[in-house]
């Protein structure tokens, strides 16, 4: 078998370098409708106590902890400020410090939080991202400005792990239907590793997956087929891919289509033109966009924050920065496989329960390696995502 590994990992190699290699030279020239249930409000001075009541950090995020879990059961909504006068709901497109961007029916809102809900904001940093919905109280100040007086549940959520405390999770989005995991063709190059780990953390976040590749107006017709030919292994396991141009504005329409009518995280390394996609999409938008390094071949930092972009054509999309490396949350190095369809339904035959398909005897997965049922690019990038995981420590 180490044989086969070895000759394998050379044959990709070979791919990957011829594929590069076919790139050099080629450069790109510069040129929530409806009234808040009253009784959705629950005991409100319970609340006021448990919440308004100086405590300790530790103490603080406990009880909130056990507040907002009754919310979830009762009412699916996270938290409530006790107003009784709520007027509308909406979702939040763009946190600026203290103030949030608010979309309220056709309205745009810049809202602060409710006094008592910044009390659980400062408990959990988490308590508020883009795509949240929300219930808005406008203020009588004007007709631009509110506060944000409830939270609700969250059907989905994108995160990673903190890169500074990787105890710390980060949630990056809420309430998103579908991950488009972007990657280029050049500036810079294919990175199957990374699109592996976005397509797990899709699926953990409970989103819908779809590989979108940019910038096949750098390559010819050769390099597209070699660059087709590496992605082979995600068509066999039936993941959406779509090959496009944001700058030649190529097969946008077969985007168009994806994203229409649902919200959509653009999730990918620096440079590969996420935020350049969102201009070409919906030309309402002017985001800053910027090539990659000639000197690193690395892509550059454009977008600073997540941001919830309504599109013209119906639908949302979450631009998000872009990123070097991406650390897994809530993935346990015995469930990764679980996420690897393809892996999935081998694991039963493996002759050890909780076999990590490294080094064990009888492993049905590095069997299938082996006579090329499941692909040595992506048990490769396995193995890799597998040496990354942290054990998160106890809370």
């Amino acid at each position: 078998m180490a044989k086969k590994k070895k000759r394998s990992k050379r044959q990709l190699e070979k791919k990957v370098k011829r594929f590069r290699e076919h790139q050099k030279g080629k450069k790109r020239e510069r040129d929530l409708a409806g009234r808040f249930e009253e009784d959705s409000l629950g005991d409100l001075e319970t609340t006021k106590e448990r919440i308004g009541s100086r405590k300790s950090r530790s103490d603080t995020r406990k009880e909130v902890i056990e507040l907002t879990a009754a919310r979830f059961e009762e009412f699916g909504v996270v938290a409530v400020s006790g107003e009784e006068d709520v007027e509308s709901n909406g979702r939040v497109l763009e946190i600026l410090g203290p103030v949030s961007r608010v979309e309220v029916g056709e309205d745009i809102l810049e809202c602060g939080l409710h006094m008592e809900l910044r009390a659980i904001q400062s408990a959990d940093k988490n308590f508020l991202v883009v795509g949240e919905r929300i219930c808005v109280r406008k203020t009588p100040e004007g007709e631009t400005e509110g506060v944000i007086v409830a939270v609700f549940r969250r059907d989905s959520r994108l995160s990673r792990r903190s890169s500074r405390r990787s105890h710390i999770e980060r949630v990056i989005a809420a309430n998103v239907d579908q991950m488009c995991v972007v990657g280029s063709v050049a500036e810079p190059s294919l990175r199957p590793a990374l699109i592996d780990r976005f397509l797990v953390a899709a699926s953990v976040g409970n989103l819908e997956p779809v590989i979108v590749i940019n910038k096949i107006d750098l390559v010819d017709e050769e390099g597209l087929a070699l660059a087709r030919e590496i992605l082979s292994p995600y068509y066999v396991i039936k993941y959406p891919m779509l090959f496009v141009s944001a700058l030649a504005r190529r097969n946008l329409d077969g985007l168009r289509g994806v994203l229409a009518g649902k919200t959509t995280i653009f999730s990918g390394h620096s440079g590969v033109g996420k935020s350049a996609l969102v201009n070409a999409l919906d030309p309402r938008y002017k985001l800053e966009t910027r090539e990659v390094s000639e000197a690193s071949g690395k892509g550059k930092h454009m977008t600073s924050r997540a941001k919830l972009l309504p599109l013209r054509f119906g639908g949302y999309v979450v631009d998000t920065p872009g990123i070097r490396s991406f650390s897994l949350w809530e993935v346990e190095k015995q469930d990764l496989a679980l996420y690897y369809p393809e892996m999935k339904n081998l694991a039963s035959e493996c002759r050890y329960g909780g076999c990590t398909h490294t080094h064990e005897p009888g492993c049905a997965v590095k069997d299938a390696v082996d006579d090329g049922r499941v692909s040595y690019l992506r048990y490769d990038n396995y193995l890799k995502i597998l040496e990354s995981i942290e054990e998160t420590p106890p809370a």
